[in-house]
């Protein structure tokens, strides 16, 4: 009979983690990416992997889906990281993030791609999937309670309740994101979900005749917008949060007059510039952006950009 001490304890736990540090290492070091895909029901077809860049996606690779609905895509090289696609011959997809880890499988179901996903290998995508599926209930609970509000017959006190459990229910997805970012804030999951978040803002300064300096909040929140971008991870540039980041300010949040929106671009190009893929991108984003502008006067933009970031050298 096995008696189990602490010290027994002790000695297993040791060793199941250092078993469990040599995989991930092994899983790191391996050269190039292969990544194993089982298709429910699929077979003798073609799949496709494919990347973003901004908002637009590229075709990275292509693959044979035998009789079993067994797929690899695989290569000695090691992908740029971010969110990719793996899209299936009747044009639906599912996306998967690579990163570190480039070395994995995933069983999928394509009649429930969120809720049959299974990846082996991929702690990362495993979370990733985790997180899908708790917004896919919220979502479904968000509706009812948006359906709800539609009534006109529900009662102000019932109204208040419906709006109540509406704001806990933003709070309860925070705090999983917050999680989430909590246990790899490195990770491209943690970058994502941090990306898309608006600043946190301090209470609304006060005018002196005590009514809120809305002036003043407009000048915090324009400063602080970006303080959730890591402008030296290139990594975002191959998801499409960067680029939805960049438009939202550049087209919603800022007031559209030339002078003002040029100072603004100088200073965003200012904090891209701790990467330089992510400085070429920004610059090409706001010149583009300028030139395709139905605003009046947004020309004296788009002749900045060529003089100060093309011309220039």
């Amino acid at each position: 009979m096995i008696r189990l001490t602490v010290q027994n304890l002790l000695m297993a736990t040791i060793f199941l983690m250092a078993g469990m540090f040599l995989y991930s290492c092994k899983s790191l070091a391996m050269e190039g990416h292969q990544i194993h895909v089982h298709i429910k029901g699929m077979q003798d077809t073609e799949a496709y992997l494919a990347y973003h860049f901004g908002n637009r996606q590229y075709l990275a690779d292509t693959t044979h889906v035998n009789r079993e609905g067994h797929a690899v895509f695989e290569g000695p090289e090691r992908l740029a990281p971010g969110l990719y696609l793996i899209v299936l011959d009747d044009h639906k997809n599912f996306e998967v993030l690579i990163d570190r880890i480039q070395h994995f499988s995933v069983h999928i179901d394509p009649d429930d791609f969120v809720g049959s996903a299974h990846f082996e290998g991929s702690p990362q995508n495993e979370a990733f999937y985790a997180y899908l599926n708790f917004l896919t209930k919220k979502n479904k609970e968000r509706q009812a309670l948006d359906q709800e509000l539609r009534d006109i017959g529900l009662s102000p006190a019932r109204h208040q309740e419906v709006r109540e459990a509406l704001e806990n229910m933003d709070n309860t997805v925070r705090e999983k994101q917050d999680d989430i970012i909590g246990r790899d804030p490195d990770a491209l999951l943690a970058r994502i979900l941090l990306a898309q978040r608006d600043p946190e803002l301090p209470d609304p300064p006060m005018r002196p005749d005590g009514q809120r300096d809305t002036d003043a909040m407009y000048q915090i929140y324009k400063e602080k917008f970006f303080d959730n971008i890591d402008f030296s991870d290139e990594r975002l540039l191959h998801t499409p949060v960067y680029h939805s980041r960049l438009r939202i300010f550049f087209n919603n949040v800022l007031i559209q007059h030339p002078d003002s929106v040029i100072l603004e671009a100088d200073r965003v190009l200012d904090k891209a510039r701790a990467n330089r893929e992510m400085f070429k991108y920004t610059v090409w984003f706001i010149t583009n952006n300028a030139e395709a502008s139905q605003v009046m006067g947004m020309d004296k933009l788009y002749v900045h950009m060529l003089e100060n970031y093309y011309l220039s050298g």
